[in-house]
């Protein structure tokens, strides 16, 4: 495959990065490196498996190996093993980015994944839960007036006296898992992520109830922290 290309070469951290953290590093990571080949950095990525083959060829798509796997109609050798074929989107976004010439723009490509991929802004909380949802974190603010609660993609902000909800804090990952406030009161510290994706800190200005910076990464779910 020469020179056919979307509009929009596709970028390794921000489209093709997250393709394989979600489908492959599970089978092919520093745990587990099914036919000897890691795919968890693109460092390692870009190395041959036990086979020799090239997995990616920048430039010729029918030379690399990881293209071919995942286009395969062989269930045998078809990637990912043992699951659903990749959405033809993806697939074309892989192509894409070999075509390309199969640039890398990270900070280094010894970087895991998880810290290749640029923080996203995460999707909003449903406007209203169709059934109950499980509360996996809780912390009062400083003064003890308010309650903050986890939710789905959000964190929410209860006035103590009356139970009534006074705020929704969104931009969160899909599930918290601790919530620690400041001494002084003014963050609010969350520890979130996707099971077994990634895990992220994330800061929340009391004032604005807005996400102001993300302190920690890591490959799984953050489940507990604390403020000095």
């Amino acid at each position: 495959i020469h020179g056919v290309l979307h509009a929009d070469v596709p970028s390794f951290e921000v489209q093709v990065a997250p393709i394989l953290l979600d489908n492959c590093v599970p089978c092919h990571g520093a745990k587990k490196a099914e036919g000897g080949y890691r795919l968890d950095t693109f460092e390692q990525f870009m190395k041959s498996g036990d086979s020799g083959d090239a997995p990616i060829v920048p430039g010729n798509g029918e030379k690399s190996e990881v293209y071919l796997r995942v286009i395969s109609k062989d269930h045998s050798v078809r990637m990912p093993a043992d699951s659903e074929p990749l959405a033809q989107k993806e697939v074309d976004l892989i192509r894409d980015w070999i075509v390309a010439g199969a640039s890398f723009k990270g900070k280094s490509p010894s970087d895991p994944l998880y810290l290749t991929i640029p923080p996203v802004d995460y999707p909003p909380p449903p406007e209203k839960y169709r059934s109950p949802l499980p509360v996996t974190a809780v912390a009062f603010s400083s003064d003890g007036k308010q309650l903050f609660v986890s939710g789905y993609h959000e964190l929410s902000v209860w006035n103590v006296d009356d139970g009534t909800r006074v705020a929704r804090v969104s931009n969160l990952p899909e599930r918290i898992y601790a919530i620690a406030v400041s001494p002084s009161g003014n963050q609010i510290a969350v520890g979130c992520g996707h099971p077994g994706k990634l895990g992220e800190v994330r800061l929340i200005d009391k004032e604005t109830l807005k996400v102001s910076q993300i302190v920690g990464r890591a490959p799984d779910v953050v489940l507990d922290l604390a403020y000095s």
